[in-house]
């Protein structure tokens, strides 16, 4: 080995390690203590920001991981996780109070609460996707629990006046029959193939 050599452990001179990890855990930490910090001046703040960021983070974080891993025809998984984030912000409306808010009605209070079916539904469909194997059953149940959270949220969402919401609702709905019928029509194209180079 030559004198001048340089091991593979040694940094190279002029040459800047990068540590990935620091960064992330000094932003965990700040993230920590700032939470903390607002744990202790304003529990109730806490409360409020916690029940309006986390349906978020978990109805997003589903999706990407879900899509990125086609779990399922991605028309679908888009449309729970969608579903999922107004159902669980209805659902956890009689929390209001805890974040010093304008709580609404009783009677409309009754209408948020039922859209716990859906954050159900959402829930249950994800579950299904995440312990088990991906099959054609399972695409098809994971299609109809997706399409039954989101249709109850259209009528929930009508009641409460949300149309935007609907709206996007109703054009994920329409990918997914059309993402079905382009699986479909695939399908079938591959068989026929698949029997004219057998006969």
């Amino acid at each position: 080995m030559e004198a001048g050599a340089v091991s593979s452990g040694a940094a190279r001179p002029g040459v800047r390690v990068r540590r990935p990890g620091l960064k992330a855990s000094i932003a965990l930490g700040l993230a920590a203590l700032i939470l903390v910090l607002l744990l202790i001046s304003s529990p109730k703040l806490v409360a409020a920001l916690l029940l309006v960021l986390v349906p978020i983070a978990v109805g997003v974080g589903l999706a990407m991981v879900g899509i990125a891993r086609a779990w399922a025809p991605w028309p679908w998984i888009a449309g729970a996780a969608f579903a999922l984030i107004p159902a669980a912000f209805m659902s956890f409306v009689s929390f209001c109070h805890t974040g010093s808010g304008t709580c609404p009605s009783g009677s409309t209070m009754s209408h948020y609460h039922s859209a716990a079916i859906a954050l159900g539904l959402a829930l249950a469909g994800f579950a299904l996707l995440i312990f088990t194997r991906r099959t054609r059953a399972r695409d098809v149940a994971f299609a109809v629990i997706s399409i039954a959270a989101q249709a109850w949220m259209i009528v929930r969402l009508l009641d409460a006046g949300l149309g935007f919401a609907v709206l996007l609702i109703c054009v994920l709905l329409a990918f997914g029959v059309l993402e079905t019928v382009r699986t479909a029509l695939r399908e079938r194209r591959r068989r026929a193939e698949a029997q004219a180079l057998s006969a």
